[in-house]
This record gives C-alpha cells, structure tokens and sequence, in this order.
C-alpha cells in the first residue's frame, strides 16, 4: 500500500515514511463516525543530508489539516502529524502518551518500506519504562 496523505498537504519526506495509522479515536474504538474528524499520525526517515545538517529546511515533525491550523475541524477533516524517526524516539524515551502509542498502533503500511518499523517494534521494550507512568497520570 501507498500512504493515506493527500497531495495537496505537500508533506516533506513522503516517500520516507515507515509508519502510518489512523489515531485519536479510531485507534481506541470510539469514533462517532457521524460526528468526528480523521487523525493520521506517522514516522518517517530523515534523509542524511537532513540528519547531517547540510539540508537546513528539515523538519522534525510535520503538522497539516485539511480544515486549516487555526479553526476547530468538521465532519471528515482529516488532521496528519508525522514525526522524524529521531524526534519519535526521543519523545518515546520520555514517555510520551502519545508517541508511545505508536509502538501499539497496526501499520496502514506494507513491504519494503515497512521493515525498518518491524525492526524497530522487536526493540519497543527499550522505549518503556517504569517511571513512564508519571507522564500517563497527568494525561
């Protein structure tokens, strides 16, 4: 499978992307379908000469909705937030609500491109620890 991510967002790094899943409610089992927006949450692979510095325009994470940045969402909007793979973990080794959930979360991806997650998920013990349930306390 492709991605979800439509053309018009004009997403740096499309073709990078390891992980893609529809979040918020979707992912937990509620959403309204009459009434709720869609959320796609993703990890992507920097290029080197972004990791390296040599590219300055590289983006950590990415942010785009459908409905705009600065107004509530309707019926069917459809929010995208993608994060570097880097910035991914080192929000997840601060225990992260959110990006810990990523590790849980079924990839809409397939192939190629999704082996390195596949690798990554063998590992995802790493990102968890104890003292992680502070941040889920406060959430």
């Amino acid at each position: 499978m492709n991605h979800p991510i439509p053309p018009e967002c004009d997403m740096p790094y499309v073709d990078r992307i390891i992980h893609a899943f529809w979040g918020g409610s979707a992912l937990h089992g509620a959403r309204d379908e009459s009434k709720t927006d869609f959320d796609l949450y993703g990890v992507y692979v920097e290029p080197p000469e972004a990791i390296l510095g040599v590219d300055r325009s590289r983006f950590d994470h990415f942010v785009w909705s459908s409905g705009g940045l600065n107004q509530a969402n309707a019926h069917n909007d459809v929010d995208i937030t993608f994060y570097s793979l880097r910035r991914f973990a080192e929000l997840a080794a601060k225990g992260n609500p959110t990006i810990l959930s990523f590790l849980f979360a079924p990839n809409l991806l397939s192939g190629e491109r999704s082996s390195a997650w596949k690798w990554l998920l063998l590992e995802r013990d790493a990102f968890l620890a104890k003292s992680h349930h502070l941040a889920f306390l406060h959430y």
